[in-house]
Order: C-alpha cells, then structure tokens, then sequence
C-alpha cells in the first residue's frame, strides 16, 4: 500500500492552495484551543442538511440552489474539520471528511485544496479509514485539475480502485476520465472496456460505462435533423451543412458546466464560423417561448430544439443520457467523428480535422501539378 500511495503522491500538482483551505493540521496543534464536544460537532453536522433541488431551471432559481448548496457544504467543511483536530480518534472522522472533501471538490470549486490537503493527510495519516477516503477524494480532485495530466488522472483512479476495490468512486473515475479528458474515441472505449472487465455489474460505475458505450455507437453515423430551430423560428436541415463540420450539443439548463460550455462556444463562433445545433433535452420552465427569450438575453444566436415531450427521459432517448453537456462532433462528410462532455476537447477533435483538411488538400495540389 506504501508503493501505491507513493505513485499518488508523485503525481502531486504544483498548486498552492490558500491558507485557510490548507485543511487538516497535526492534531495536537489545537490542543491549546478549548475543544468542543465531539457529539456537539457532530450533532451540528448531521443537523446541516443539503437542500433539494426544483423543477425550475432558472438561471435565477439555480443560482439560488447552488448558494443554498454552497452554504452548508462549507458548514459541513468546517464541522469536519473540526472533529479530526479535536478528536481525531472519532469514529465519524471518516466519513465526515469524505463529505467535506466532497463538498469542496463539487460545490465550493476547491479541488485544488483538497488535492494538496488529501496528499498531506496520506503521507502521514496511519487510520485506514481515514486514508482510504482521503484516496478517494484525491482521485476526485484530480479529475477536476487541468494541471493533472490524463495519464495522471488514470493512474490515481487505478490506484484508488486498488485501494478501494468495492467502491465505485474508482471505476467511475475511469469513466469520468473517458467522457471529460481522453484524448480519442480509442482511449475513450478502452477506459469503459476496463470498468466493465471488472465493474460491469455495479450499479453505478458499470451502467456509467454501459451508457458511454452506447454513446460511442453514434461514431461513424450521419445524423440529420429537420425541425424548427426555436431561436430564429425558422425551419433547419442539417443536411445543408454538408462540406463544413459542425458540433451537436445535448444539454438542459444554464448552470455549471453547461454555463461555461455555452460561453466557450459564443467565444469560438465569434473567433471562427461554426455550426452548432442545441438539444435542450429537459424540461424548461416557461417551455420553449422562455428558453427562447433566455438565450437571447444571454447572445446565445445558434440553432436550438427543444426536444422535451411530457413524461420523456433523456436518459431513455436515442443519445443516452441526461448527463449535460454532451458534444458529438460531425465532419464535413455527415459523419459523427469524436464526442466528449467537454467543448474543448471537441475543439481540439475540430484543429484536428482542420489540420488533416490542409494536409489533405496540399497533397492534392501537389498531385495536380
């Protein structure tokens, strides 16, 4: 376990996080600090509940979730942390700095404390518990970390799924990996071929894979929508973008992820021409008329349909899933030639084709002359 935990360390980033997201410190360290009762902090913790989510996708009504959500993951943070200076012996320590981990990685957008936190704890932390979750949630922040290369990135989820064989936060490390960073459609089916190898029957980590692999069945099919685009009112064939490539995007509410994809895509069509076609796949509030006004005010001017029918789940649909945002790339022969959760791997899929388009058409020239 040494050995492994060595690897993981050696991956470490060069970030430096905030001294006041440093995390745990030596325990005995507080010892001069009057220590509260442990049941008080943890009574305090269980009493800090997660609010739930509307049906109101919003922009307002989930940027109210998401500071509701904010809140109490930092309330469960600091409760945590609490607990393991002052009663690092406790049995609650574990799981309460899972969740606190969990809470700065996914709502609070401090992957990179927790990175460097979850490293220290592992170099000198001997309670199995404690360093089995601190593994876990270094591998989660790995995903998070740009400076994390790929390779990186895999080989602490191998490590965590070593580390941790029945928990599915490993495998599905792996699948994260294929659908945000791999760098091909082939490392991409070879990441959710490794999940199923051992992971296939699980519930989460195996039907995450299965989901991905449906999703890559679309690579090498011609997709042709015919509808009206609900920006513009106007009738679209996608047909009519032949000898130009361009990008399909599934997604289903301005928030997070989707948020700053819709803005990277603004970015690049202001830069260079490019076709986008919009699934909004959910249900939106106001129906399409307010999907409409809302992508207007935001400058959002690309083709849109809105592919909600009452009692539809986009998880059931034809793409899949109802994990947004989701980008297939089409070439400018029709074909779909690489697919990510990320636009700007779709980017990079698209210099690829642009480059090889220049190569192609100087070898050609060269063959005329």
């Amino acid at each position: 376990r040494k050995v492994v935990l060595a690897s993981i360390l050696a991956l470490a980033p060069g970030a430096s996080p905030k001294a006041q997201d440093r995390g745990p410190q030596d325990p005995a360290r507080s010892q001069q600090a009057a220590k509260r009762p442990a049941a008080t902090i943890v009574r305090e913790f269980r009493n800090t509940h997660l609010p739930g989510r509307s049906n109101d996708n919003s922009p307002e009504a989930i940027q109210e979730f998401r500071d509701a959500i904010a809140q109490a993951c930092q309330r469960q943070a600091d409760l945590a942390l609490e607990l393991y200076r002052s009663w690092p012996d406790h049995a609650e320590v574990p799981e309460m700095l899972n969740k606190r981990w969990a809470g700065m990685n996914n709502a609070l957008g401090k992957a990179s404390a927790v990175f460097a936190e979850t490293l220290k704890v592992m170099k000198k932390e001997t309670n199995p518990a404690i360093l089995r979750q601190a593994v876990l949630a270094a591998t989660r922040s790995a995903l998070l970390l740009d400076e994390v290369s790929t390779k990186a990135k895999i080989e602490i989820a191998e490590t965590a799924c070593e580390i941790a064989p029945d928990d599915e936060r490993g495998p599905l490390a792996l699948v994260n990996i294929a659908k945000y960073h791999a760098s091909d459609v082939a490392q991409m089916r070879k990441l959710c071929n490794r999940v199923l190898e051992d992971w296939g029957k699980t519930r989460w980590a195996g039907a995450a894979a299965r989901g991905v692999q449906k999703q890559l069945q679309h690579i090498g099919q011609t997709p042709r929508f015919t509808a009206t685009d609900i920006v513009s009112q106007k009738p679209i064939d996608t047909h009519s973008w032949l000898g130009h490539p361009w990008v399909l995007m599934l997604w289903g509410g301005f928030y997070g992820n989707t948020s700053k994809a819709l803005e990277q895509i603004k970015a690049h069509r202001a830069r260079h021409p490019l076709h986008v076609l919009g699934l909004y796949t959910w249900q939106y509030k106001g129906g399409p008329t307010k999907l409409r006004t809302d992508l207007a005010t935001h400058h959002y001017d690309w083709p849109q349909l809105y592919t909600y029918e009452p009692g539809s789940s986009p998880w059931k649909g034809e793409w899949g899933t109802g994990e947004t945002p989701l980008f297939f790339l089409i070439d400018a022969h029709g074909k779909v030639v690489a697919l990510s959760y990320r636009f700007k791997n779709i980017e990079r899929a698209l210099r690829g084709l642009e480059g090889k388009g220049k190569r192609t058409g100087a070898v050609k020239k060269r063959r005329r002359v």
